[in-house]
């Protein structure tokens, strides 16, 4: 009675004050809650009473079928269960309710759901939302222990030998993940030394001999008016950027277009752009709003709902239409003629961005390879790489929208945790015929290294192609803003890392910099802080930097091999 008296009048506080998408939870969510979790061993079947757990998070100690179960697990499963069960999860209840019925979230709680099942053994993606929105508005926050009890059906079935199947798939994944990035790294080490780049080119991690002039630009999207409606819930009548202009130029400089990732807006990647711009460039930093930290955070209070698929195809639009803009200005308004040179452009892309910056650079979107990739509900590997659950948006995208986005104007490519597995495949990576960069990052939780870069890296053909692993870097590094105390999306402090300040920040800038001096701006000697041992010295406790043109080892082409018998079949559609 106590928890279904609970459960009722939170259910009352909830529709008074959410409405929404709350209401319509609330209003199938029945008065009871989980009383026995029910775990399925095939022909055996062992329940636990919830009332157990509460009393063991109290006293901290295990009734006798808490431990027998605990024996089955093995006692290192069980340690530090208790802090779990009632550590809460950085999440409001206006918040879950809104993630909880986004794309993304809905494919997230679905995978769940084929883990825990119902009474019935359906999938329990219903309950499970509304469980989460309950347990997120009680006063202890969304603990597991208060998700249980305001599951909505009696009994939660815990299928364990999927579970188990997909603990081993998960650990065996990053395992060979990670076994793939240190043999890389072994490579890279075993390089043989080049001369060190010559002091008179400066050191390309400090600021330049320009100084810097910030320039906003908002036109008139030129795509706008005739996109159909799933495209313009990704875009908006007119394009924001600040391009970087360096001052004392006496000749057009290079342009180098920068794409923030998802949460993200043009002010993420300032530092990057104010660098560029003091060595000879101008760097134009979009603002995509169908994925910024404005979107993200009207969405998270309610205000906002998720843009859909039409962001696959709007950001590299708004590159395009943003060098078109350029390209006008320098024809047509004194202030810009002879600033820049729009028609030589380069890109450089984080996350999402890296995504826009692949495909605008000649990676087309592969309509069978997003099928195999995403058309499965039960696909284990969205939990393996959890980048997927945003890729496989594309699912959604209508038969009439465009897969060749790439600009010819696009030099080079630099990108930085690019996602995109399940939207490229090997044909449409090969398309890719300009100088590339990947930067990957060995804590990456979100964007699996071995599949989102290291196997897109194996297979491009492009002669001028780049490798970098950034270690104990995580999938959020470039984009943290130290003077921020509070990210649009609350992430857990274990999935952002260490602070990139000052030696992550300095090496990705030196990166970049030699990289579009080298194939943007044709300056050759720069090559030289392109060699591994140059990338070797930039590693800087926390962070361990390596460089590779190439994956020749036997030992890393098995690696790559055993990875792609096993998760990604999908790279290997469209020969």
């Amino acid at each position: 009675m106590r928890k279904q008296a609970r459960t009722s009048d939170l259910r009352r506080r909830l529709v008074g004050v959410g409405g929404g998408l709350l209401g319509a939870v609330l209003c199938t969510v029945p008065a009871d809650a989980a009383e026995r979790i029910f775990f399925n061993y095939g022909l055996l079947g062992l329940s636990l009473p919830v009332s157990d757990l509460e009393t063991y998070t109290r006293t901290g100690v295990m009734s006798e079928r808490m431990a027998f179960l605990a024996s089955l697990a093995g006692a290192k499963d069980v340690v530090g269960l208790r802090d779990a069960l009632n550590t809460p999860l950085p999440f409001s209840q206006a918040q879950v309710a809104q993630l909880t019925y986004t794309p993304l979230g809905e494919r997230t709680l679905q995978r769940i759901g084929n883990l825990l099942r119902t009474d019935t053994d359906n999938n329990s993606f219903l309950a499970l939302r509304a469980a989460s929105i309950l347990a997120a508005g009680d006063p202890q926050g969304l603990t597991l222990l208060n998700f249980l009890r305001y599951y909505p059906l009696q009994t939660l079935r815990i299928d364990v030998a999927f579970g188990a199947q997909l603990a081993a798939e998960v650990g065996n994944a990053f395992d060979l993940g990670e076994t793939t990035f240190s043999a890389i790294e072994k490579q890279a080490d075993g390089t043989p030394s080049t001369a060190p780049p010559p002091a008179e080119l400066g050191d390309p991690r400090r600021a330049g001999p320009f100084g810097t002039r910030v320039r906003p630009l908002v036109f008139a999207n030129p795509r706008y008016a005739a996109a159909e409606t799933w495209l313009k819930r990704a875009s908006t009548p007119m394009i924001a950027a600040d391009v970087y202009l360096p001052e004392g130029l006496t000749r057009p400089a290079p342009v180098v277009v920068i794409s923030h990732g998802l949460a993200s807006d043009r002010t993420t990647f300032a530092y990057l752009a104010r660098h560029l711009a003091s060595w000879g460039f101008a760097a134009a930093v979009l603002d995509h709003p169908g994925s910024d930290k404005q979107l993200a955070a009207s969405i998270f209070s309610g205000s906002a709902t998720s843009s859909g698929p039409g962001e696959f195809i709007a950001r590299p639009q708004y590159v395009s239409s943003l060098l078109d803009e350029l390209e006008r200005l320098t024809r047509t308004d004194p202030l810009w003629r002879g600033r820049l040179d729009p028609t030589q452009a380069g890109i450089a892309g984080q996350s999402l961005g890296g995504y826009t910056a692949l495909a605008s650079g000649g990676a087309g979107l592969d309509k069978e390879t997003i099928r195999l990739g995403c058309e499965k509900s039960g696909r284990l590997g969205d939990i393996v790489n959890p980048s997927l659950l945003l890729e496989c948006g594309a699912l959604n995208l209508p038969a009439s929208a465009p897969t060749q986005l790439g600009d010819a104007r696009i030099k080079a490519i630099f990108a930085v945790n690019p996602i995109g597995v399940a939207l490229f495949g090997r044909k449409e990576l090969a398309r890719i015929a300009v100088p590339t960069l990947l930067v990957s990052a060995n804590k990456d939780a979100f964007a699996r290294p071995l599949l989102e870069q290291i196997l897109p890296f194996s297979v491009l053909t492009t002669s001028e192609k780049y490798l970098v692993l950034a270690r104990n870097a995580t999938h959020f590094t470039p984009a943290i803003d130290p003077a921020e105390t509070q990210s649009v999306l609350p992430i857990p402090a274990q999935f952002v890392g260490p602070s990139p300040e000052p030696y992550f920040f300095a090496a990705l800038n030196a990166l970049n910099l030699a990289f579009f001096k080298t194939h943007l701006a044709g300056e050759t000697a720069y090559r030289a802080f392109l060699q591994p041992g140059y990338v070797r010295s930039l590693s800087q406790e926390p962070f361990g930097f390596s460089l590779v043109n190439s994956l020749d080892s036997p030992e890393i082409q098995r690696l790559i091999e055993l990875e792609r018998q096993k998760q990604f079949r999908v790279i290997q559609t469209g020969n």
